[in-house]
């Protein structure tokens, strides 16, 4: 503060004489080509008039350059962290954007999709569009004695019947069967509806119905006990 009251005061000062100096002058002064002259020489000078005077306006300069400098680096300032906080805003507006987006499309597949059954409903679903399982008329329980309809008691079934008759009264001496021979029973009895399809011609619509849901529900049977 010390250093800066010297020079404000003199360029007060200075100030202040050249103030008086012109108001003395002005009342004498001449006018030639639209500059003031007083006694023959011009009223204003490019520099200055004594050394107190030149000191005053360099200090003065400093000053109006070290506010200049302050105020430019103050609006700098501003200017980017205005730019900073566009910036921020503009990140967040995309990160939004994004998982809005993924959002909306995660609701419209599931739209699509339906909505995902419960356990309970998967459960129903098997036993619903599991096959019925054969009757006491059609299936032996104790003895494992197969009642075949008459679609698959042509010649060209012997050999499949056989093999599943073996399977089934081993079935109902011991209460199941293993997976090998489950497996067994699916291959012969899908053999078998691949003949009666190549038959279907020479059978009524009731006729191959009735074999085609027999084949389907004995391969059932053989997953489970007696």
């Amino acid at each position: 503060m010390k250093a800066l009251t010297i020079p404000l005061a003199a360029c007060l000062v200075s100030l202040g004489v050249q103030g008086s100096a012109a108001a003395q002058c002005c009342g004498s002064a001449s006018y030639s080509g639209g500059r003031p002259y007083y006694g023959g020489a011009p009223l204003w000078h490019h520099h200055a008039s004594t050394a107190a005077e030149g000191y005053a306006r360099g200090v003065a300069a400093i000053l109006y350059a070290q506010g200049a400098y302050n105020r430019l680096s103050a609006e700098a300032r501003m200017v980017h962290a205005q730019a900073y906080a566009q910036e921020l805003e503009n990140r967040q507006r995309a990160v939004d954007t994004f998982f809005n987006l993924r959002a909306t499309n995660r609701r419209a597949r599931a739209v699509e999709r339906g909505e995902r059954p419960t356990f309970e409903e998967l459960a129903k679903l098997a036993r619903d569009s599991a096959p019925g399982r054969l009757g006491d008329d059609q299936l032996g329980r104790a003895s494992g004695q197969i009642h075949w309809p008459a679609a698959l008691q042509d010649e060209q079934f012997a050999a499949y019947r056989a093999q599943l008759e073996q399977i089934f009264r081993y079935r109902a001496t011991t209460g199941t069967v293993g997976s090998h021979q489950q497996q067994q029973v699916r291959q012969l009895t899908h053999r078998m509806l691949s003949r009666l399809k190549g038959n279907i011609r020479q059978l009524s619509p009731m006729e191959y119905t009735e074999a085609r849901g027999f084949l389907t529900s004995l391969a059932y049977e053989a997953q489970l006990p007696v």
